[in-house]
């Protein structure tokens, strides 16, 4: 994962901020658990595996402005 962070000083009380995360959008999991066994629990007969994973944050962009006094 690629994240890009960038502010700018428009005078020395005003600041714009940008931050990108996941630039390329990639997908990736954060973690992963393993489950119970598939014909043990009601509803899950048709699964194979009984891995269940947590997805990671897809693209996201901020924009701000920051003013001191």
């Amino acid at each position: 994962m690629f994240n890009l962070n960038a502010d700018y000083a428009i005078s020395e009380q005003i600041q714009i901020l940008a931050k990108v995360e996941n630039v390329f959008d990639k997908k990736y999991y954060s973690f992963g658990l393993l489950g119970e066994e598939p014909d043990e629990v009601v509803g899950l007969e048709h699964l194979s595996d009984n891995r269940f994973y947590g997805p990671g944050s897809p693209r996201g962009v901020w924009l701000g402005l920051r003013a001191t006094f």
